[in-house]
């Protein structure tokens, strides 16, 4: 069971991905059904089979649309990087598949028939069998390859890089404000480490060279706004929508199936969106 509690790729949850996913799947399904008409459907007669057919595409638009967006919509802290699982996404998938199946039954009624309790158990039991291995064979597989991939990419990175070494002091101040404009943190560039995107308000990691540690100042602003207070010249980047980090402070690079992720010792973890990493990658290499 442990091996389902690896992290996995979370769905995009932002409402345009989802509609472009879920406006992909139905077409790819209405035109598979259209075109090569699987199941003796091309021994039907009923009159307009082509517009029939393709209304299941709008049956799996929408049971891949309307579940998603709506644990977006009520549960949006369970829909993340840190909790999403092999296990968790196995679940959705069966949700969507167990949703479609049933959708399908009912929209096959519109051919004629009544609904039977017995035939829609038998419908929906021999679909989901169906279903249940290539949920789960093709879940591991992807997992695999993108764990894989991530992996050596943080491999063969810290393996090219040189040791990271703390920056010399820097004669330059930055100054972080919240919204009102007020100056919330006064330090060099050198001594920040990372942004992190918390809500309304924005976490400031910095080097508290005393303890020899990292300190979190919170900041109520956007992290857009933040980092437009970073030097321009500097290696600050951003990394993630949540994340900017120093590139100059980066001490080692790891890999998961979710992407890749930066460290430094006694400080948070900054997560890579996937999207990023080749720009992030590129950039610690000619750091």
């Amino acid at each position: 069971m442990s091996f389902l509690s690896k992290p996995y790729p979370a769905p995009d949850t932002r409402i345009f991905k989802i509609a472009l996913v879920s406006l992909g799947l139905g077409a790819f399904v209405a035109l598979f059904l259209i075109l090569f008409k699987p199941f003796d459907t091309s021994e039907a007669t009923m009159p307009g089979l082509n517009l029939f057919l393709g209304g299941y595409g709008i049956v799996v638009a929408a049971v891949t649309f309307i579940p998603t967006y709506l644990m977006s919509v009520l549960a949006p802290n369970q829909i993340t990087e840190d909790r999403w699982t092999i296990g968790r996404q196995i679940l959705y998938l069966f949700i969507i598949i167990g949703l479609g199946i049933s959708a399908s039954y009912f929209y096959l009624l519109l051919s004629g028939g009544t609904p039977n309790w017995t035939d829609y158990f038998y419908f929906f039991r021999n679909g989901l069998l169906v279903a249940s291995f290539p949920i789960v064979i093709l879940t591991l597989l992807d997992y695999i390859r993108k764990l894989r991939y991530y992996e050596s990419g943080a491999e063969q990175l810290n393996a090219q890089r040189t040791p990271s070494t703390v920056p010399a002091a820097s004669a330059n101040t930055i100054e972080l404000t919240d919204s009102q404009g007020r100056i919330e943190l006064k330090l060099s560039p050198n001594d920040l480490w990372c942004l992190h995107s918390d809500g309304n308000y924005v976490e400031v990691w910095t080097i508290d060279q005393d303890k020899q540690g990292h300190e979190r100042t919170l900041i109520r602003n956007t992290i857009s706004e933040l980092s437009s207070q970073l030097p321009v010249d500097s290696n600050f980047i951003l990394c993630h929508r949540s994340w900017v980090v120093n590139i100059d402070l980066v001490e080692s690079v790891s890999g998961n199936a979710q992407g890749y992720r930066l460290h430094r010792e006694n400080a948070p973890t900054v997560v890579v969106a996937r999207g990023r990493s080749k720009e992030v990658m590129a950039a610690i290499q000619q750091d």
